[in-house]
């Protein structure tokens, strides 16, 4: 702590001081507190008047007054600061500051003190609070595209919708898809079949390169709905069933501030046989069991511009 030009005088000043009685309306700082640093501050030496303390309590700190022993105003200064300690460690130090001037006649001390602005002390300084480590934020995306599904040696459109969930502190992530497309048909002795497989899908999702665009891969679960249709048929007649399988998916994505595009290969498996027959007809056959879909869309979302992740 800096102090006072006079406090500075005070404290390298060995005269013989004059006795200080201490009067205090506040424990804080206590009258005998103020009293014992002063004894500390003040050399023993030649006696002198005897002058009267007087530490008052004000909103925010202490105001100090020195009168003789007629009750004289000698001098008078504001001491501020959140510490108790620090307000008994200055009002000594001001007290003996002021003993010595008056000891040396350098000057009447009316003209020094009488008036002067207050001293600021440092305030306690408070315990830091130490910064909460932050959270990594979920990351979200939204996609929509169309595609082009190829099974059996037939191509249909399609679509996909999907959401895309993740850290943005981890290359990893996970996605929910529905996909479907247009029924494929084939011929069937006098007849047609038409079947379709729109599917629920569930999986990770990996990032494997980022830069000026995104490369990603990711594996499902399919869970489809395969239902199949007879046409022109004596009796047509349609059948539903379960149809599990897995997919996996390779994207290629472009970044954009808020969104991105991208293209998308994926292939679908399902490995139960599926058999339609011609009742009657000693005629049937198996429905294809791999697609291969190219899939184009957008993403929208925090996790589709691309701010989440660099390969670690």
């Amino acid at each position: 702590m800096a102090l006072d030009p006079a406090l500075n005088l005070a404290l390298l000043t060995f005269l013989a001081l004059a006795a200080v009685d201490v009067g205090s309306d506040t424990a804080c700082p206590a009258a005998d507190g103020v009293a014992a640093r002063l004894s500390v501050l003040l050399p023993a030496g030649e006696a002198g008047p005897t002058h009267r303390a007087a530490l008052s309590a004000i909103e925010g700190g202490i105001e100090v007054e020195l009168r003789d022993d007629q009750g004289r105003l000698l001098a008078q200064r504001t001491l501020r600061s959140a510490s108790c300690a620090e307000l008994a460690d200055a009002c000594a130090a001001v007290l003996a500051a002021w003993e010595a001037e008056l000891r040396s006649q350098a000057r009447p001390l009316s003209e020094l003190e009488v008036g002067r602005r207050p001293i600021l002390l440092p305030r306690a300084r408070e315990p830091e609070t130490p910064a909460l480590e932050e959270r990594p934020r979920l990351q979200l995306s939204l996609d929509a595209g169309a595609a082009a599904s190829l099974s059996g040696g037939v191509v249909r459109p399609g679509g996909v919708l999907a959401i895309g969930v993740g850290r943005e502190d981890s290359r990893w992530g996970g996605r929910l898809s529905i996909t479907a497309a247009a029924p494929f048909e084939r011929a069937l002795g006098p007849g047609r079949v038409k079947w379709a497989r729109p599917a629920l899908g569930l999986g990770p999702r990996l990032l494997l390169w980022e830069g000026t665009a995104r490369v990603e891969a990711a594996a499902e679960l399919i869970a489809a709905l395969l239902y199949a249709d007879g046409v022109s048929f004596d009796q047509n007649q349609h059948a539903l069933d379960f149809d599990p399988g897995a997919q996996v998916s390779v994207r290629l994505a472009k970044q954009l501030p808020r969104w991105s595009c991208w293209v998308e290969l994926a292939g679908t498996a399902f490995p139960r046989r599926q058999t339609v027959v011609v009742q009657g007809l000693d005629l049937g056959a198996d429905l294809p069991r791999v697609a291969l879909d190219l899939r184009v869309g957008v993403s929208f979302g925090n996790r589709a511009s691309g701010r989440n992740l660099a390969p670690r």
